[in-house]
């Protein structure tokens, strides 16, 4: 962990890019749904302006004073919105993954299992939620059965294994991905008699369980592949049961919110949703031509694709790599979009950077401020929609979970069950900037003292009169006004490398 530094600067709201989009577009975006006869959901516009007021001090705010030398320190409050905001979701993401590592799983190997669904599957499993998780549970259940089958062969009866997945909605462009990063248990657990047991005890005196885990084979190629077909098969007979394989099917989305449908199915396409230019495909600008040159599709090791649907498992961690545990929890429990990737161009469009380069030199995209409020009301998902799911020996109410969080930990260490029922709903804020930016806040920054919390101010008159007597900015940023959605982008000239074409790319 890095060392701990006493000074602490606020984050200021005006310098993100992406807040400022949504602050200056956003009224422009509800206009554009009403004129096109189109209902947007409440939750996400309450989202989108909760976003806008994230980190604002004139809408609430936590003050902290030295004990020493009287210093005042302001702190303002977060927006806790999902999907969408990357301060709030750089957060959760820090505070889960801490939370996974430490009380939840246990010092076995582990192997990540990346789903990802075909095109025609990710616009239902995207605002369908019953269908999102039965989509999860066939897979959850065919990989655990998978493990268990592969105990037997050797002779290992009674084996569980289990997972925790991560439900990503997003791709790198941002657009609409529903996928599934799956961490699984890279073997299975099995029940054991004790020892004085074996010794001829008493079998009826009470005696602590054990576990004993017994590590999976390698993976093959013919072993992934055997997979993949097995949720194959079984996803096909899923939706032939539901009826979602018949032709002419309605859209119960479209007909209970037009607008977000409209958005989801534009994020998923990568086309301008909305406005005068709906359909229109989003500019890719194409710099890596090393890329562009190559265009050789190579095939992954460890991974597989079967009509669309691809399954990706060849990265593995070992019992004792807990650091890169929580590197691969965040990356799996991260916000779709942060602001070093967003760039405002002097013509009022936004550039896109790209995670990777796309086999074809892609990199970047140009996206107008329509389009960019699109698919970032794509991102939002609905209220109680479930991310993080955990399955077999993993799962709530799963008789093994007490001794498998305890499994293979030191003495030194604390209780996995304890950390778990005194773990407060939100992890305090300090302790959390402490673990992952190295920033001890609560240290003063004038004598070194210690700053002790005193007040959390919610009502915005009162944060609005302290603001004012500290001779602090008390107005927020104006809202822009509604405007008519600014003219399609000119057609690309000889010099400029823009692909507009729907050819096929690497969306992973």
């Amino acid at each position: 962990m890095p060392r701990c530094s006493s000074t602490y600067r606020r984050r200021d709201p005006t310098q993100s890019i992406l807040r400022s989009a949504v602050r200056q577009h956003l009224a422009t975006f509800e206009s554009q749904c009403q004129a096109d006869a189109r209902t947007l959901p409440s939750f996400v516009s309450q989202n989108l302006r909760r976003f806008i007021d994230c980190g604002d001090l004139s809408k609430g705010l936590a003050r902290f004073v030295c004990e020493g030398c009287k210093y005042e320190h302001l702190a303002p409050l977060s927006c806790k919105g999902r999907g969408l905001c990357p301060t709030c979701g750089g957060r959760r993401m820090r505070s889960l993954s801490q939370h996974l590592v430490d009380a939840v799983l246990p010092d076995v190997p582990l192997r990540q299992w990346v789903l990802t669904l075909p095109y025609p599957l990710r616009y239902p499993a995207a605002f369908d939620q019953k269908l999102c998780t039965e989509i999860h549970r066939i897979f959850a259940r065919t990989l655990h059965a998978s493990y268990r089958r592969s105990a037997e062969e050797r002779g290992q009866l009674g084996g569980q294994s289990g997972a925790v997945t991560f439900v990503q909605r997003f791709g790198s462009a941002l657009n609409l991905n529903p996928h599934f990063h799956l961490l699984a248990i890279d073997g299975t657990f099995h029940r054991q008699r004790s020892a004085a047991v074996e010794a001829g005890a008493d079998p009826g005196a009470e005696e602590p369980e054990a576990l004993r885990f017994v590590h999976a084979p390698p993976l093959t190629q013919q072993k992934l592949e055997a997979l993949l077909l097995k949720v194959h098969r079984k996803l096909l007979r899923m939706l032939q049961r539901r009826g979602l394989l018949e032709d002419g099917l309605e859209d119960p989305l479209a007909e209970q919110s037009p607008a977000l449908a409209a958005c989801y199915q534009g994020a998923v396409s990568q086309r301008l949703a909305l406005g005068p230019h709906r359909g229109r495909p989003a500019i890719q600008i194409q710099t890596d031509t090393r890329h562009a040159a190559e265009c050789v599709v190579t095939k992954r090791r460890l991974s597989a694709n079967l009509d669309g649907l691809d399954l990706h498992a060849a990265l593995t961690l070992g019992a004792d790599q807990r650091q890169a545990r929580e590197r691969l929890l965040r990356y799996c429990a991260r916000p779709p979009l942060s602001d070093e990737r967003l760039t405002e161009l002097p013509d009022g469009h936004y550039l896109l950077k790209l995670k990777t380069p796309w086999r074809n030199g892609t990199t970047h995209h140009k996206l107008q401020p329509l389009e960019l409020m699109e698919r970032l009301a794509a991102q939002i998902p609905e209220p109680n929609s479930r991310l993080v799911l955990y399955t077999g020996c993993l799962a709530p109410n799963a008789k093994l979970r007490p001794l498998v969080v305890r499994h293979a930990r030191s003495e030194d260490e604390p209780d996995p069950a304890e950390l778990s029922r005194t773990r407060p709903e939100r992890e305090r804020w300090a302790e959390l900037m402490k673990r992952s930016f190295g920033l001890d806040v609560r240290t003063c920054p004038r004598c070194g003292g210690y700053m002790q919390h005193i007040a959390t101010i919610l009502e915005h008159r009162v944060a609005q009169k302290i603001l004012q007597h500290l001779k602090l900015p008390c107005t927020p940023p104006a809202t822009g006004p509604p405007a008519d959605p600014p003219p399609f982008w000119p057609a690309p000239v000889e010099d400029d490398c823009y692909a507009q074409d729907d050819a096929e790319y690497d969306w992973a």
